[in-house]
């Protein structure tokens, strides 16, 4: 039976991530089961790690809401940065002290985070499983298993904000290398799945690629279908295949957002492989194998603001002596500089645009369904924010996206694929 998974990512955002909730929300009301059990995946960055655990370890969504509410107030007070002290004890009031990530059973669980004790830093994993055949960079070091990592630890290092909390160990907040998780998650994917070493070190006499390598050229059926007219085809069986099947260029003026699966993955089930081209056919060689491929691949992001137009930073700085000639200069560059690392660090760590481009064409590539839901906000709020009216506008903000007849056709579209295998 061919497997389908199915991938949740939610973005890093600080108390934003109550609009990932309210978003989550709305699919659970739309499909009438809880988000746990309807992904195989679900993977996190920073605030929505903290929230893929919170959901991984059977925390209805309506709590996570409430242990944000309190979070903000038991946290985010006094001057930046924050107190560690409260934040851990909060995680582990929360998940437990003695709870390790290998007691995550179902859905597997991905949460990133930043080893900053390395240069380059280097995006680091935590999660609920173990990739076996996973290879160790020169310079790193091996990876621990998951039942030697506390949940809450993970759910702390994941949140290590620089300028918000001081890093634990020598992690740091995941959102520095993957705000949005979403390609991240999609390449553990495939690193889990990958054949394990015993099946690439198999024996050569029962490995049919050596053969194929060493056969005799006069023996070899590629010739004969290279030169092969239409009407001598090697493959009659394709010419005459199922007509109803569409092949990947006919499928293109479909839905754009949500691109269906090919029918062979459809019917991938020990069946074989048809097409209606014996053209196209000829150009491919068609093994069986067993398959293992994405349903969907769902993204949600905490909101974010329109683009604004501004002069191109040009923090250059001059002579001393000139500095103190130019006392005004001096300050005027000073702006800029403190402009272009705010600028950088909003770069380094953003969510929407191109990252939500490249993760939307990776998912076209691979013909997988790809959702992303993430609101326009009328007003910038700060991941530390604690104000009421500007929280609740944005909550605001939320329900109107959520509201919007286009992302309601779409939350309901997504529903009835998610309860397609339950």
């Amino acid at each position: 039976m061919a497997s389908r998974d199915r991938v949740l990512s939610l973005d890093g955002g600080g108390i934003r991530g109550l609009i990932i909730l309210e978003i989550l929300e709305a699919i659970e009301k739309e499909a009438g089961q809880p988000i746990k059990d309807m992904f195989d995946w679900i993977g996190g960055t920073s605030t929505g790690g903290i929230i893929a655990l919170g959901i991984a370890t059977g925390k209805p969504i309506s709590h996570i809401k409430e242990m944000y509410m309190r979070l903000k107030d038991q946290v985010f007070s006094g001057s930046r940065p924050y107190d560690s002290a409260p934040l851990e004890t909060f995680l582990k009031q929360e998940f437990g002290e003695a709870t390790v990530m290998s007691d995550i059973r179902y859905p597997r669980v991905l949460v990133t985070s930043v080893e900053g004790d390395h240069d380059p830093w280097k995006l680091h994993m935590f999660r609920s499983y173990m990739i076996i055949n996973e290879d160790i960079e020169d310079g790193c070091e091996q990876i621990e298993e998951p039942q030697n990592h506390y949940i809450w630890e993970v759910a702390r290092c994941t949140s290590a904000a620089p300028s918000y909390f001081h890093p634990y160990k020598q992690f740091l907040d995941g959102g520095l290398m993957s705000n949005n998780p979403t390609l991240d998650i999609l390449t553990d994917i495939h690193q889990f799945i990958k054949p394990l070493p015993q099946m690439q070190n198999a024996e050569k006499n029962d490995s049919p690629l050596p053969q194929m390598q060493n056969a005799d050229r006069n023996d070899s059926p590629l010739p004969k279908m290279r030169n092969a007219e239409r009407n001598d085809s090697p493959w009659p069986k394709v010419q005459n295949a199922d007509k109803n099947y569409k092949p990947l260029s006919k499928m293109q003026n479909g839905d754009k957002n949500d691109p269906p699966l090919p029918q062979p993955l459809q019917n991938a089930d020990k069946e074989d492989i048809k097409v209606d081209d014996a053209d196209a056919a000829k150009s491919q060689m068609i093994v069986e194998v067993p398959v293992r491929y994405l349903d969907v691949v769902v993204s949600v992001g905490c909101g974010y603001s329109n683009y604004v137009k501004q002069s191109t930073p040009d923090p250059h700085w001059p002579d001393l002596s000139d500095m103190i000639r130019h006392p005004q200069e001096t300050y005027r560059l000073l702006t800029e500089t403190k402009r272009f690392f705010k600028n950088l660090l909003e770069q380094v760590s953003i969510s929407y645009g191109q990252p939500t481009h490249r993760a939307r064409a990776f998912c076209k590539l691979m013909n997988v369904p790809f959702y992303r839901f993430s609101p326009l906000l009328s007003e910038n709020v700060p991941l530390d924010c604690v104000d009421e009216e500007r929280i609740e506008r944005m909550l605001q903000d939320t329900n109107s996206y959520i509201e919007d007849p286009k992302n309601r056709q779409r939350i309901k579209e997504l529903a009835a694929r998610l309860k397609r295998f339950q």
